[in-house]
């Protein structure tokens, strides 16, 4: 009997290499059991060990690619029975990591048509029909797990077979197209996107090579050219242009080509006016490979633009006050008028409300008809009493438009306002004028009359004086009738004077020296406490003026200044040269631009309140002491062109500065 025992273990050779070997052996016994030898058999086993272990290596290592590789691996043996699934597609069909291949291959899929609607029959799955024995190209899957995203799979794979032909198997791969197919889903999308903007757009868009080839165009620059697209394409479209405007456009596309940047240029072609704007495509090497060129077809705009400068222009440049405000009253235009009429700069005022220029001279209820007014978005017209920067009052006609927009909502106001300050102080001072011309020619008529009486009483008086003794007891009461009637006289002359039909006798005068004498004379006719003082200009000019007159303007003013100082005062009579400009000649009834002399009066008397003031200039007006006196002097200087009180002409001096002070 025999007993036999396999054991590994290692020998070394003579050579002191190791070896791998597989021991065999037995026991010798007799009949009756009892041992009798022990054999055994060698057999090296080395070179088997390092194949096993090589194959074992081998094993690991496609093991482990397999399971790192990102393509979903399957397999099966020749009865269906998956042998094989690795990683990714434990990841695919959302299976634990830790499972392995069991059972029938389809018991592990839930695999779905494409569009995902409908279970895949076995004969759909690419493992089945690589198990079938079909070779499986390229074929897309949809795999939808129940709680893992879908994801689109591209499998391929065939059967399996062993050297004798006998089938093995069947092998597929499987890669995830999941983030490809998005990504060709947006680029598809955004294809379709760019198509509409290119066919939808309502100016004309293309791309071009750099040769001027049109790759794509859309309908609205084949309309352009009046032809079709698909004409248009693949043809050149300087070719399509007017030889002047192909080489323009040339030039600038060549521009876009060496630069690399954007070009924006203008072209005018078959009477329209087109604004490109092209755009260089670049490579991956960043040279120019295409360009994008949208022309905007602008004709329109230009013209409106054109229209809109004139009416800027008109704005800009008109002389009356133009004014615009939002809805709600804020300032958001002024033209350079307001400015300068106001005083306000512009950025004082824009932003503003028209508040600002309020003189309080309006109630409130005047305003709140006026917001009622234009709020209704009907047109109000009316006069405002305004005030400048320097507080100073002016007068302008206004009216007040509101301004819709397209859907009838009131989103502006425009006020057009005229300065009518100066209007108003001519007519004022023609009133006045022609108010004193009727009283002169008043005057005028009674003084003659009177002057005829006059000549009677003094002719009889002087014949009846002749005639007496100066010791007759008649005698001294013909020589006062007689002084009466000179006096009336002397009266009827001042009418005359007054009315502009007595005769003057101007001539050149010195301003100064006349002031002078005329001064010994006040000096005793001004009481002591009324100190008069004279500021006279050294250089001042000859003027051409009556020296009576002027004795009896001067005379009668110091007499006033002198009522108008009963507790004592000062009386001050200054001579200057002076240059009126045409602003200030403006304000002035029949006054010139020019050189004057001013002669300028004052006194520091009560002065007059404003009902006094406005009748200065009426000769018959009670509160007022010689004022016929006055104004049978100066109405006739007035007649002339020279202002009340304002310098007279000078006849020959050398031009001054026009920015000195005006009287």
């Amino acid at each position: 009997m025999r007993f036999c025992n396999q054991l590994e273990v290692k020998f070394r050779r003579k050579d002191r290499t190791e070896i791998d070997c597989l021991l065999t052996s037995s026991v010798r016994r007799d009949k009756d059991g009892a041992v009798i030898g022990y054999q055994g058999i060698i057999r090296d086993i080395t070179q088997q060990k390092r194949m096993e272990e090589a194959r074992r290596r081998d094993q690991q290592f496609l093991e482990a690619v397999l399971e790192n590789i990102d393509d979903g691996i399957v397999a099966c043996d020749s009865e269906g029975v998956l042998t094989l699934f690795n990683r990714a597609t434990r990841e695919f069909h959302d299976l634990p990591q830790e499972a392995m291949p069991s059972g029938e291959w389809a018991d592990h899929y839930d695999l779905r048509y494409p569009d995902g609607t409908t279970r895949m029959r076995e004969e759909d799955i690419p493992l089945y029909r690589a198990w079938k024995g079909e070779k499986v190209q390229d074929v897309e899957m949809v795999i939808a797990p129940e709680h893992a995203p879908a994801r689109t799979l591209l499998a391929s794979g065939g059967p399996l077979f062993e050297p004798d032909g006998r089938p093995l198997g069947a092998v597929v791969v499987m890669h995830d197209i999941t983030d490809r197919k998005a990504a060709e889903e947006a680029v598809r999308q955004r294809e379709a996107i760019l198509r509409s903007l290119v066919d939808g757009n309502p100016e004309s868009l293309f791309m071009m090579d750099t040769e001027g080839i049109v790759l794509i165009a859309n309908e609205e620059l084949a309309r352009r050219f009046g032809t079709t697209v698909s004409e248009i394409v693949d043809s050149c479209l300087y070719d399509r242009l007017p030889p002047d405007v192909a080489h323009k456009r040339k030039e600038h596309i060549q521009e876009a080509i060496r630069t690399s940047k954007p070009v924006r240029f203008e072209d005018t072609r078959f009477g329209r006016t087109i604004d490109n704007h092209v755009q260089p495509i670049l490579d991956r090497q960043g040279n120019v490979d295409s360009l994008v060129v949208l022309g905007i077809d602008i004709t329109d705009l230009r013209k409106a633009e054109q229209v809109q400068r004139r009416l800027a222009t008109a704005i800009e440049q008109s002389a009356e006050s133009i004014l615009i405000t939002d809805s709600d009253g804020v300032i958001q235009y002024i033209n350079p008028v307001v400015e300068r009429i106001t005083g306000f700069g512009r950025s004082e005022i824009i932003g503003n409300n028209p508040r600002i220029f309020q003189s309080g001279e309006h109630d409130s209820a005047f305003y709140e008809e006026l917001w009622k007014t234009i709020t209704a978005g009907e047109v109000w017209s009316g006069r405002f009493v305004n005030k400048k920067k320097d507080g100073t009052l002016y007068h302008e006609d206004a009216t007040i438009s509101p301004v819709r927009d397209a859907s009838g909502k009131i989103v502006n106001f425009v006020a057009v306002k005229r300065d009518v300050t100066e209007h108003l102080e001519l007519s004022r001072q023609l009133f006045q004028a022609q108010k004193m011309e009727a009283i002169g020619t008043l005057a005028g008529g009674v003084a003659h009359d009177f002057n005829n009486l006059l000549t009677v009483v003094m002719g009889y008086s002087e014949l009846l004086l002749s005639e007496k003794d100066e010791r007759d007891p008649s005698y001294e009461d013909l020589r006062k009738i007689s002084d009466a009637a000179h006096k009336g006289a002397d009266l009827v002359r001042r009418l005359l004077a007054f009315s502009r039909k007595s005769e003057m006798k101007p001539c050149s005068l010195n301003l100064n020296h006349q002031i002078e004498q005329l001064k010994k004379m006040l000096t005793r006719t001004v009481p002591r406490m009324i100190a008069i003082e004279l500021n006279l200009a050294d250089d001042l000019s000859r003027v051409n003026a009556d020296p009576t007159q002027m004795d009896q303007v001067l005379m009668n003013l110091a007499v006033n200044a002198k009522d108008a100082m009963p507790e004592g005062g000062k009386l001050t009579i200054e001579t200057s040269n002076v240059i009126l400009d045409d602003e200030y000649a403006r304000t002035l009834l029949e006054a010139k631009p020019g050189e004057y002399v001013l002669l300028s009066v004052s006194d520091t008397g009560h002065g007059m309140d404003r009902e006094t003031l406005s009748h200065i200039f009426e000769p018959f007006y009670p509160e007022l002491c010689g004022g016929l006196a006055i104004w049978s002097v100066l109405t006739p200087m007035r007649g002339a062109g020279i202002p009340w009180l304002t310098p007279f002409r000078c006849p020959s001096s050398a031009p001054r500065d026009p920015k000195e002070a005006k009287p």
